[in-house]
């Protein structure tokens, strides 16, 4: 990340429209770059820990293998969305270089976890899970809420419900097979109810019953039987 930001740096936003779009593109074109260079070596550890995991596991799955990194197209779409910060009338050259870094390390962030997702739908039938886990010391409602999912037998559906991620997203994407499947310190119950005592979960309520028969909806009542069973448990 030092790279972009000793690049970014470097650079002069306070031209005129024509500078200012020459500058924003060199940015599109590093961060292009950054993005393949570093998400392939995040991809690579991904796969080698997931490697790591079935091994131990026993589970009888082939070597993993990489997911693809951002696409120029995405790379050039999040940058060009940012630069609206240069070009308004307050220009904050300061506030794009951050968004910047945030898109980088999302891209690169993503590249690992989609990693993990395609080699655990793939192994699916052979009993690969995999679970959505909060790994900093904040983390937003909307992450709460799918991390409190728990690990899930994985396939297509359960991988585009865990496939979205936000700048500054601290979640990782974890893969265990059978009932051995777990991360020390991760509780999906426990998320649950934070989540559950949120304004957020007012709002997905909200949601579902103005949508009902989608996803959200079908989530809710997902989360309706885990809470539940929680409460069961305690009696």
């Amino acid at each position: 990340m030092r790279d972009l930001e000793a690049f970014v740096k470097g650079l002069d936003f306070s031209g005129g429209y024509d500078e200012k779009k020459a500058a924003r593109d060199a940015v599109v074109e590093r961060i292009q770059m950054l993005a393949a260079r570093y998400g392939d070596a995040a991809a690579t550890l991904a796969a080698d820990f997931y490697n790591e995991i079935a091994d131990g596991a026993g589970a009888s799955v082939a070597d993993a293998v990489l997911a693809d990194t951002a696409t120029d197209a995405s790379v050039a779409g999040s940058v060009r969305y940012s630069a609206k910060l240069l070009f308004g009338q307050e220009p904050d050259a300061d506030a794009f270089r951050r968004a910047c870094a945030a898109s980088l390390a999302r891209f690169v962030k993503k590249a690992a976890n989609d990693t993990v997702s395609k080699n655990a739908v793939r192994d699916g039938r052979r009993g690969a899970k995999f679970a959505r886990v909060p790994s900093g010391s904040e983390t937003c409602m909307f992450c709460v809420m799918l991390a409190s999912r728990g690990f899930v037998y994985a396939n297509r559906e359960t991988a585009g419900e865990f496939d979205h991620f936000h700048d500054h997203c601290d979640c990782r994407v974890v893969v265990g097979f059978g009932d051995d499947a777990g991360v020390e310190g991760y509780d999906p119950d426990a998320l649950y109810e934070k989540w559950a005592e949120s304004d957020h979960y007012d709002y997905m309520r909200l949601r579902a019953e103005r949508d009902k028969g989608n996803n959200y909806q079908k989530y809710l009542e997902k989360l309706s039987r885990r809470s539940d069973a929680i409460n069961a448990g305690r009696g």
